[in-house]
């Protein structure tokens, strides 16, 4: 991952916290019932257990996209938190962005 694309990550998710358009823990399985999430982030801190929790929830909703991050960019400190299992994006085109540079990510280790 460039400078470049780690700032821009830095950027997005300011502007998600500004918004209040993330979503983490009981917010997050709260936002996902009611349909008002795009996507869900799923940090490598979460357990498969958990993991499978989160999708069964959304299973029935096909515009939420899960994604499990395994790569370097510390997804947690940019929320805000210390230590994070998953977050829930309001915001669809922040969402898509993060998510697109996030999968370049992950593509460029393999």
């Amino acid at each position: 991952m460039t400078s470049e694309e780690k700032r821009k990550l830095d950027t997005y998710f300011g502007f998600l916290q500004k918004m209040k358009a993330l979503r983490v823990g009981e917010k997050l399985e709260e936002a996902l019932y009611d349909h008002k999430l795009s996507v869900v982030l799923i940090t490598k801190e979460c357990s498969l257990k958990n993991e499978e929790k989160l999708r069964e929830q959304g299973k029935e909703r096909k515009d939420v996209t899960f994604f499990r991050y395994d790569g370097s960019y510390p997804i947690a400190l940019a929320c805000g938190y210390e230590k994070l299992k998953a977050v829930g994006l309001v915001d669809e085109h922040l969402g898509k962005a993060i998510l697109s540079i996030l999968q370049n990510d992950k593509t460029e280790e393999k």
